[in-house]
């Protein structure tokens, strides 16, 4: 991934050894260049760093280009949490499919087991948990 800087100090971003090509048409390029060529161009490559993992209900993955010098760039991730409304709207339909994916035990033909009862009983609850809805015990299905 490059960088370009136009005379007028406009930051081209992303920008592509296709977008350089296509600029270019009547020069030849080797099929990997040089920092020493693109630098010609104006065209910087960009150190990149890993994208965290996360649980994406909880969290926005905010993503910037960083100047580290004046040829230097690097693209840097951080984890931003998601708006509290949203976190918890998320959270509740994870609760619902998961109660919903037990509603069979519920039936008139079936008898809920005490352990059924309270697994149910403990996802209905988990709003009331200290740290809703960042951080969530979620309690174990029975066998």
């Amino acid at each position: 991934m490059y960088v370009k800087i136009k005379d007028d100090g406009t930051v081209v971003f992303p920008y592509t050894f296709s977008d350089l090509r296509k600029e270019n048409p009547k020069t030849s390029f080797t099929a990997e260049p040089s920092e020493a060529l693109l630098r010609e161009y104006n065209v910087f490559v960009v150190e990149q760093d890993e994208v965290p993992f996360c649980d994406r209900n909880l969290h926005t993955v905010k993503s910037e280009l960083v100047p580290l010098a004046s040829d230097r760039f690097a693209y840097r991730h951080t984890l931003v949490p998601t708006e509290r409304r949203y976190a918890e709207k998320r959270m509740r339909v994870q609760r619902d499919r998961m109660l919903s994916a037990t509603d069979w035990a519920g039936s008139s033909d079936v008898t809920m087991s005490d352990e059924m009862r309270s697994y149910r009983q403990a996802l209905r609850d988990i709003t009331n948990q200290e740290g809703f809805p960042y951080s969530i015990t979620w309690p174990e299905i029975p066998e």
